[in-house]
């Protein structure tokens, strides 16, 4: 199993995630990795997708960023393989390698399955909670969830 972080010339291999997990209608847009704030993530078992993580580093007014992971994909039968966990790790590690200490990450799984997910960072040390229902890691990035709510 790979995990790897795609640059701006892995336009092949963004598309054929997008087409994994999202189906061959959507098509991802180029500029996506380009702009150097979009970030994607592939795990794959030879020539076969079978984990997809992607977010971007988001400006705030004040002038800080955050780390936003948007989608986390992994096929059904890799899941006991901690797909997930290797493509949340290589998110966060590039996030606090880039300087960033917020991360939040958007779920339609809801809650619970948000947090079960981010306690499988780690098990060593215990988390600190934090206010909005976030958490402190053993590595001080502060994590929070969110639902995704559509605009309408």
């Amino acid at each position: 199993m790979e995990v790897r972080r795609l640059g701006p010339n892995d336009g092949a291999a963004l598309e054929a995630a997008v087409r994994a997990f999202r189906g061959f209608e959507r098509r991802p847009n180029p500029a996506f990795l380009a702009d150097g704030r979009g970030l994607a993530y592939v795990a794959s078992d030879g020539e076969t997708v079978v984990g997809f993580a992607w977010g971007s580093t988001v400006s705030q007014p004040d002038g800080g960023s955050f780390l936003l992971l948007a989608g986390l994909q992994v096929a059904e039968a890799v899941r006991a393989m901690k797909v997930g966990k290797q493509l949340l790790d290589a998110f966060a590690e590039d996030g606090r390698a880039a300087g960033l200490t917020r991360m939040w990450m958007l779920s339609d799984a809801g809650h619970r399955a948000a947090r079960l997910l981010s306690r499988t960072r780690t098990t060593q040390a215990p988390r600190r909670s934090t206010p909005h229902g976030g958490f402190l890691d053993e590595d001080r990035l502060w994590c929070a969830t969110a639902r995704r709510r559509a605009l309408r």
